[in-house]
């Protein structure tokens, strides 16, 4: 036997299809809460909302545009006690303008599709446990002003892609282990000001 809904339950199912249509990305809560999941969300310092019926853009760390029913553009989760990988679903958030958890105990691969990322402008996974390296896919984050990435474990060579995100103003990677030459096709990066790779093994 069906049961009647009430008018209550209509219009929030109404409304609820409306905020999702009106999104540039319908489906940015389950992105969230895939890297909820990933992390370890239960163990980090804070979490409020997290995971709760409330709007997504109200969760701790999460800013959208306009700040209610919005869009995600920045993700905070610094100095938070996140532990695990990335998702690589992060990639298809692509109104994210900052994404910043530096400070954590993150630790696998950067997935490449960030590098979809266009509209990015500062990415900050330095002081975590990072492998492998950097994506020939990065060359994509045109709208990138800062890649912090000091401090991981990452190797090998610097993509010459790299040379294509020309709002790069800040671009340090010390304290991993990177080697061969410097790209030359960083002298593209016409607009950086500080770039740090000590404790390296780079040449050039």
């Amino acid at each position: 036997m069906m049961v009647p809904l009430s008018s209550y339950t209509l219009l929030v199912i109404v409304v609820v299809c409306i905020v999702s249509s009106s999104r540039a990305i319908p489906n940015q809560r389950p992105i969230l809460l895939e890297l909820y999941d990933a992390t370890h969300g239960s163990g980090w310092v804070e979490q409020s909302l997290w995971g709760t019926a409330a709007d997504e853009c109200t969760w701790w760390g999460v800013a959208c545009t306009p700040p209610t029913l919005g869009d995600v553009t920045a993700i905070d989760l610094r100095n938070n006690s996140l532990a695990g990988t990335l998702p690589s679903s992060l990639g298809d958030m692509y109104t994210l303008r900052h994404l910043l958890l530096q400070n954590n105990r993150i630790n696998g691969t950067l997935p490449s599709n960030l590098g979809g990322l266009n509209q990015l402008i500062q990415l900050r996974l330095d002081y975590n446990r990072m492998t492998g390296t950097i994506p020939t896919a990065f060359g994509g984050l045109v709208s990138l002003n800062t890649l912090l990435l000091n401090a991981n474990m990452l190797d090998g060579t610097l993509p010459d892609t790299l040379g294509s995100c020309t709002s790069l103003v800040d671009f340090e990677i010390p304290s991993n282990a990177f080697s061969g030459p410097i790209p030359s096709t960083f002298s593209n990066l016409t607009n950086l000001v500080w770039f740090y790779a000590w404790a390296n093994q780079l040449t050039g």
